[in-house]
């Protein structure tokens, strides 16, 4: 017998364990992002910029703002049944 599960099921299922993850997550924590939001293919989060995550102009540097995007899109994916590796799997 098999049992199908959705993402909303997995999310249920599995909401704390993943949340307990990703608040863990050290160069997350290291930078000091904050989830704020998760669910199924969803999630938010908040970063407070220090001086040292500012560029020459004055602005939040890229790789912060990518660092912050990454760990939202790994966030939201963890309750997507799909490959979420950005990549295609070959066989």
């Amino acid at each position: 017998m098999t049992i199908q599960l959705d993402d909303q099921d997995i999310h249920e299922l599995h909401y704390d364990q993943i949340k307990q993850v990703l608040k863990d997550e050290p160069y997350a924590s290291f930078l000091g992002m904050k989830l704020t939001k998760l669910g199924p293919g969803t999630a938010e989060a908040e970063l407070i910029p220090d001086d040292r995550m500012l560029n020459s102009h004055g602005t939040v540097h890229g790789a912060i703002i990518f660092s912050l995007a990454d760990y939202v899109f790994a966030a939201a994916s963890q309750f997507i049944r799909q490959n979420s590796s950005g990549r295609h799997n070959q066989r």
